[in-house]
């Protein structure tokens, strides 16, 4: 989760002791600086009197950390927060002290592999509670109720959360809550499938990230909205809101946030079918991931350099990509990267012939697709095996598998997608014998691309004629089959 204060009037910086020292006292309006690794867990404490308020705001490091609020005379958790990975910036935890007492504040980085970070510390607020305050404390839990429903995949349920956050938010005059919660019901309308509902909230709280001056906000707000608008075949609008991205986390060196940058322009351009050009983004978005000892991002460009290499036809060192990929987000044990790889996968090996380890790895995406709730992914696994089920002569299987997920592109708007099924259909259909079928598809394939190719008037010429080569097979296609039906159009 996302929030964003103002730094206090006085800051002093601290050293933190070694790990095993005794823990580090937080005193008002003094800052703490340290370094967080791997499987590593830091200490505080604060005396706390009856009925007071504190609030504590963390700079943290840019991977998923947890933070911990607990007695230090008692066993019992008093507070949990899960914060997942993101560019650094400031996260607040608030109490109000029901017994006086010594408390704990314990920050753990919940991230494998996400190398070592700096972050601050700071007590900020600790005076006699208000009657506001326990309004802090309920979008607080608010907030933390949403991450562990998204965590169960219950994103209808999470975005109820976040609207109760939102409004009490704007009730209170909290702008930085206000645009945490409209990023987080963005994130969570996109993994739904809503994006365009999605790219409205992110556009609302990249304005509100930049009149707070907080740029590694407003990065992850901008690439967000690029990425909604990149699924939606926006292209020249993902392009634009990525090239701005870019040049705030420059201008702010927030590598994090350049390398994330970089990776989605990167994204956007292999859409176009400008694969140089997305090798060019990917390679200079995996030096700096690596140099951060980045992981999970590491993972990503790999991946991304795979895609860009099947469009190059270069299927062996695509594979070799994603093999890499594949075997980071297994050590991560994380799922969702884990099924795109294995989609990929399936995808370059139906490019080179081999049916069946092409419906192997797509089956085994599949289920990973279907467990993590990811839509867009299911859709594409789904194509892969339509794909594969044709290559092997089992047209009736291609047919259903297509059908899937012509209903699952057309429910998320995935354009990109339902060219690859229509031309599949139309493929599948004169196979069969059926040219009527066949020219009828093969038109739906065109009307995509021409829709999507109205939406990038505004690109280079060059990036036009990319995506034009990008899919000029379904064009061929069609002009055979109305050629040899008597009837060109």
């Amino acid at each position: 989760m996302m929030t964003f204060l103002h730094r206090p009037l006085f800051i002093l910086a601290l050293a933190l002791p070694p790990l095993g020292a005794q823990p580090t006292r937080l005193e008002l309006g003094k800052t703490v600086e340290a370094e967080l690794g791997a499987g590593q867990t830091h200490q505080y404490t604060v005396r706390l009197s009856e009925g007071q308020f504190m609030r504590v705001v963390v700079s943290r490091p840019g991977f998923a950390t947890v933070m911990r609020f607990s007695a230090v005379a008692g066993a019992e958790k008093l507070l949990e927060l899960h914060w997942p990975a993101a560019a650094q910036r400031p996260e607040p935890l608030c109490w109000i002290a029901r017994t006086a007492g010594e408390y704990r504040v314990e920050l753990s980085a919940s991230e494998q592999g996400g190398g070592a970070a700096k972050y601050t510390i700071t007590l900020m607020e600790l005076r006699g509670a208000a009657a506001a305050d326990s309004q802090h404390l309920q979008i607080q839990q608010l907030f933390e109720t949403a991450r562990v429903l998204t965590q169960m995949q219950e994103f209808r349920r999470a975005i109820t959360e976040y609207e109760r956050a939102l409004a009490l938010a704007r009730q209170l005059g909290q702008r930085e809550r206000e645009a945490e919660a409209l990023n987080a019901l963005g994130n969570s309308h996109g993994r739904l499938g809503e994006r365009e509902k999605a790219a409205g909230f992110f556009a609302q709280a990249a304005v509100i990230f930049r009149e707070l001056k907080n740029p590694a906000a407003e990065v992850t707000a901008l690439n967000n909205l690029g990425n909604a608008y990149r699924i939606l075949s926006h292209y020249e609008k993902a392009i634009g809101s990525h090239q701005q991205a870019l040049a705030v986390s420059r201008e702010s060196k927030d590598r994090r946030g350049e390398s994330n940058t970089l990776s989605l322009l990167g994204d956007a351009h292999m859409r176009l079918n400008q694969n140089e050009k997305a090798i060019g983004y990917q390679e200079q978005a995996l030096t700096i991931r690596r140099e951060l000892k980045h992981l999970p991002g590491e993972a990503g460009s790999l991946a991304s350099l795979g895609s860009a290499y099947v469009g190059l036809k270069q299927y062996a060192k695509a594979i070799a990509y994603y093999e890499k990929a594949l075997a980071i987000h297994r050590e991560l044990k994380e799922r969702f990267g884990e099924g795109g790889n294995l989609h990929n996968l399936g995808y370059a090996y139906f490019e080179l012939g081999e049916y069946q380890k092409s419906i192997a790895y797509s089956e085994q995406a599949l289920a990973i697709h279907r467990e993590v709730k990811n839509r867009r992914g299911e859709g594409n696994a789904l194509t892969n095996l339509g794909h594969a089920s044709a290559g092997l002569g089992r047209y009736e299987q291609s047919k259903d598998y297509c059908q899937q997920a012509l209903v699952i592109a057309r429910e998320i708007k995935d354009r990109e997608n339902l060219i690859e099924i229509f031309t599949r259909l139309m493929d599948v259909w004169k196979s069969t014998g059926n040219p009527r079928f066949a020219i009828f598809y093969g038109k739906q394939a065109i009307n995509t691309v021409q829709s999507m190719r109205s939406d990038i008037q505004g690109l280079g010429g060059d990036i036009q004629q990319s995506f034009v080569k990008g899919n000029e097979d379904s064009y061929h296609q069609l002009a055979s089959l109305l050629i040899g039906q008597g009837h060109a159009e």
